[in-house]
Formats: C-alpha cells, sequence, structure tokens
C-alpha cells in the first residue's frame, strides 16, 4: 500500500521560516524543516530540481535516531526503507546555509498499511535567532587549520542558537546568513544585509514576510562581526543597529528582544555600551548579553566557533537567561 502528499497537507509540520511555491515546499534558512508521522515500512521525500553553487545537507531524524543526508543540486529522493510496521516519525532539518532555497515537492510513504498520522503540535514558546555565521553556524564541523569552508563541516544543530532553542524545548527560527552585517557586510558591500533581508521570506527575495502568521516570544540577535571586519565607522553602526531594533520591535511588539556581542571580536563594546542606554530609555523589552571571546583553541572554519566553543556558548547564554525567561 502507498500513499502520497504535498505541503498543503495538515499531515506535514513545518518549522523554521518556510515558503510554499504551490503545494512544494521551499527551504533556504538553515535550522527550517519539516516533520511529520506515519505507520508503515518506508518513506520517501521528493525533492524538487533547483539549481545551487553548494550542496545542502539536512538531518532526517528517524524516530529520533539522526543521520546527515547531501542533497544534490538536481532532482533528488531520500528514501527511508526498512523499518518495521508500526508508527515513526520523521523530522528533516536543512543545518546547512546557502543563498538559493531546496525545493521539496511531496512525501510518499508505503507498508503493509500505510497511513499518514496528525503529528503533534510544535512547542508553544517562540524563539527566533538574527545574525551571521555565529548563529548559522558557519564551519563548526571543521578542524581549526581548515582554510576553507565546506558546506559539510557546517551543522546548526551544534550551533549556540539551536542548542539554546532545545534546551528550552522553543519552536525557533534562524534568519542569518554568513558574512552579512548591520551597516556594512564583511567586505564593505551593503547588498543583502540583515536589516534588509529580515523582513523577507528569504534573501534576495522582494516578498515581505507576514509577520501576523508567527510571533516570537524571545528574539537573540547577534551581529556586528562583519561590520567590524569591514572598518565600518562606530557611529554608522551605532545608529544602524538602533534603527533595526526598533524595526525587529515594530515588527514583533511583544516579543523581548536579546542582543549578544562579543562572540569573536570585542571592538564594539563601548558601542554596545552606548547602544545599551539609548535602548533602555526606549522602554523596549530588552537585554544585552555579552559572551566572553572565544580563543584559538576552540576555532572551526576560519577563525569561527567550532562545536566545543558553540555548547559553550549555549552554556553561557542558557545561565544568563535564567533572570530572563523563568520556566
Amino acid at each position: 500500500m502507498e500513499k502520497n502528499i504535498n505541503f498543503l497537507s495538515d499531515y506535514v509540520l513545518t518549522f523554521g521560516r518556510t515558503f510554499l511555491k504551490e503545494s512544494s515546499l521551499l527551504l533556504g534558512w538553515p535550522g527550517s524543516g519539516f516533520c511529520f508521522t506515519f505507520e508503515g515500512t518506508e518513506a520517501r521525500i521528493i525533492f524538487g530540481k533547483f539549481k545551487s553553487e553548494r550542496h545542502f545537507y539536512f538531518n532526517v531524524s528517524v524516530d529520533k535516531q539522526k543521520q546527515t543526508h547531501c542533497v544534490c543540486t538536481d532532482d533528488q529522493i531520500v528514501i527511508i526503507r526498512g523499518l518495521s510496521q508500526g508508527v515513526h516519525q520523521i523530522r528533516v532539518t536543512k543545518v546547512t546555509e546557502c543563498m538559493d532555497r531546496a525545493e521539496i515537492s511531496g512525501i510518499t510513504i508505503s507498508g503493509n498499511v500505510a497511513e499518514f498520522i496528525t503529528p503533534d503540535p510544535l512547542p508553544s514558546l517562540k524563539f527566533e535567532f538574527i545574525g551571521d555565521s555565529l548563529t548559522a553556524g558557519f564551519g563548526n564541523m571543521s578542524e581549526p587549520d581548515a582554510g576553507i569552508y565546506r558546506a559539510s563541516e557546517q551543522d546548526i544543530t551544534f550551533g549556540y542558537s539551536y542548542l539554546t532553542a532545545s534546551f528550552y524545548n522553543a519552536d525557533a527560527r534562524y534568519i542569518c546568513c554568513s558574512g552579512k552585517g548591520i551597516f556594512n557586510n564583511w567586505d564593505g558591500s551593503k547588498e543583502n544585509r540583515i536589516p534588509d533581508f529580515y523582513d523577507k521570506e528569504y534573501i534576495g527575495s522582494s516578498i515581505a514576510h507576514d509577520f501576523s502568521s508567527w510571533q516570537p516570544d524571545y528574539i537573540f540577535i547577534n551581529a556586528g562581526s562583519n561590520d567590524i571586519t569591514a572598518k565600518t565607522d562606530p557611529e554608522d553602526f551605532r545608529k544602524a543597529f538602533i534603527d533595526f531594533v526598533k524595526k525587529v520591535h515594530a515588527l514583533n511588539p511583544l516579543a523581548f528582544i536579546i542582543c549578544i556581542h562579543g562572540t569573536t571580536k570585542d571592538t564594539f563594546s563601548d558601542v554596545f555600551s552606548t547602544i545599551q542606554d539609548e535602548l533602555k530609555k526606549e522602554k523596549l523589552k530588552i537585554e544585552f548579553i555579552k559572551f566572553k571571546t572565544i580563543s584559538p583553541t576552540q576555532y572551526g572554519a576560519l577563525g569561527h566557533p567550532n562545536s566545543n566553543a558553540h555548547a559553550h556558548l549555549a552554556r553561557s547564554l542558557i545561565k544568563s537567561l535564567k533572570k530572563i525567561i523563568h520556566r
């Protein structure tokens, strides 16, 4: 017996900021994906045709046992077979970042009995993480001497953002992209900066995101490292950061905003102190958390935190959040 569904079905739950193209699901942001529950012995996840400069990597969790699948830039089917006849839970998470989007067109299940089952709802607590490579987990699975970035050596599920959300069992979204800044990107360019793409469905899109569809309880902003790399004037950064926080607040008026800085570079420490003083006057629900700058022994690829450093950052953030999140 065999059954098929697409992403208009109530039997599929999506998480992260996702986008529908007719009945197919588009996944661009790291940490986004979908889950479903079924009775049967086999499931097939059908990817549509798409083109990208890099391969995408997905974690496919079968009954909470995680596997990693590379998805090439063409038609592909991920097959999960050899399961015992019974009820199984599947969770598919995009663990790498990319300017392009993966397209998943449908799901097929089979078995002596093949039935989709209404999945459990997503957690009620909602987190949103906004940032750059630090939030995305760039190069976190690499060795310290890795001189290049490999998509196979990035996994947001080992990043501080994902680990923090998992600790709180939160439904989380990760709106982040490596190399992007608030006033300047790492190379001094101003195309698709964080304030530019935050309110879009995906990077480079002209489609405005519908914020009424999902409102976070807590928003974490970790940005500024790329502005420092680009030698951004501190006053330009100060103004741009304050404007961005106000924009985030206007789009998510009930959220508590947490600004994080100092992870890899401490140059803007005084600037963030000034920003904190100014935003506190706005009477926003906001807090600032300064991470201890990581050392070279904690590097993954290209001076970015490795998985051990991310785990340490997550523990540090969770400790700081105890006075903010009471649960």
